[in-house]
């Protein structure tokens, strides 16, 4: 687990990084998605055992974080995935997020309900074809639901599962046009100003981003800016490949 993860951080770290940086971010890594027991395990395959499908689901997201990127976008990162894996994926996500200060999307369809208090904000989407009917904050969700007539029931033990109800065409709960009309009318003209706002401001280039994030990882010190598709150079890609075992 800890080769795996050293592999996309050695690739993906920053110019003038040295290897106690990369070594501590391994440890970070581990620690936030709960690899730290098996940090020393094969993954395991087909033919060898190794860690759970948790496990696997979790050091898979490691990976892709171990890129540094700024934005994190899972696809249903918790599909295929027992209740209990499934929140300590989305733990660490969250985790790691904070720890990172990375902007996380994740695609995720009927979470339980510990599950969706870990989220900040919530974006539903009907479907076929995909139109809003929410975006806001978790703790808003329901007093707008109420708002547009449509209370929580008593008996609903998870308020997402509520929702979705409400938004699946073709339910005996189906709100889908009601709840996208609302949102038209009562959330839309906000974040469209919100963007047209934003859209209005100077932005950094690509290359004013590129420096700005080596400046931050850099930590002041002097190092060479790579601004060219590849974190590391060629030579430093076939040391890595070829210590791997």
């Amino acid at each position: 687990v800890r080769e795996a993860l050293e592999f996309n951080v050695r690739l993906k770290q920053q110019p003038g990084a040295s290897r106690k940086e990369a070594a501590e971010l391994i440890d970070q890594l581990l620690d936030s998605f709960g690899l730290a027991g098996v940090a020393d395990t094969y993954i395991g395959g087909a033919q060898v055992r190794g860690i759970s499908g948790g496990q696997r689901r979790r050091v898979t997201l490691a990976r892709g974080v171990a890129a540094q990127a700024s934005l994190l976008f899972c696809d249903e990162p918790t599909s295929g995935l027992s209740a209990t894996d499934a929140e300590l994926c989305v733990r660490a996500l969250q985790d790691i997020t904070k720890r990172l200060n990375v902007l996380t999307l994740i695609v995720i369809h009927q979470p339980r309900k510990e599950v969706a208090q870990l989220f900040d904000r919530l974006m539903l989407l009907t479907s076929n074809p995909g139109r809003m009917a929410y975006f806001g904050t978790m703790e808003e969700a329901t007093p707008y639901f109420e708002l547009c007539g449509f209370p929580m029931p008593v008996q609903a033990a998870n308020a997402t599962d509520y929702y979705l109800d409400l938004l699946t065409p073709g339910t005996a709960q189906d709100a889908s046009d009601v709840l996208v009309e609302a949102f038209a009318a009562k959330q839309r003209p906000g974040l469209d100003a919100e963007v047209q706002s934003e859209l209005g401001k100077q932005g950094c280039t690509a290359q004013d981003m590129l420096r700005l994030a080596h400046e931050n990882a850099a930590g002041g010190k002097e190092g060479k800016l790579r601004l060219g598709p590849y974190a590391v150079s060629f030579w430093s890609q076939l040391t890595m490949l070829l210590r791997r075992r």
